[in-house]
């Protein structure tokens, strides 16, 4: 007898993530590809890695350009640049169960309503955003 395996009763992401792939008589596929919702999980992920380094590389890019608009020290500078990894940081640790509760639109757009009129309102915008 073959062995069966249910699909998961929630519509959870760890449910589409751990799903396994079924033959119509209940038995479980061998060698099972990814389901078109685990795909889609997995280029958003992918997608997410790579917006989040694209980030941080045209911080860096940006630089000297917001060093000379806003005569930074070095000490800003690297203020600056860890802005956007301490943001990185606080957006996924903690403003997700906030964007989860609130919904990603009322928070995205919150963020831009804080203007960056001195290199210390950026630094917090930077780090806010996540």
């Amino acid at each position: 007898m073959t062995p069966t395996v249910s699909r998961p009763s929630a519509n959870t992401v760890q449910g589409y993530i751990d799903e396994t792939p079924l033959w119509r008589d209940g038995t479980v596929a061998s060698a099972s590809p990814m389901t078109g919702m685990q795909k889609r999980i997995w280029w958003l992920a992918v997608a997410g890695k790579f917006f989040e380094g694209l980030v941080v590389f045209m911080t860096g890019v940006a630089l000297p350009l917001i060093g000379k608009e806003f005569n930074l020290t070095s000490a800003q500078h690297g203020l600056v640049s860890a802005a956007s990894l301490f943001g990185i940081l606080i957006g996924a640790s903690a403003l997700g169960g906030l964007s989860d509760q609130f919904g990603r639109k009322p928070m995205s757009s919150s963020k831009w309503r804080c203007s960056s009129c001195s290199w210390w309102q950026s630094c917090s915008r930077r780090a806010l955003s996540g």
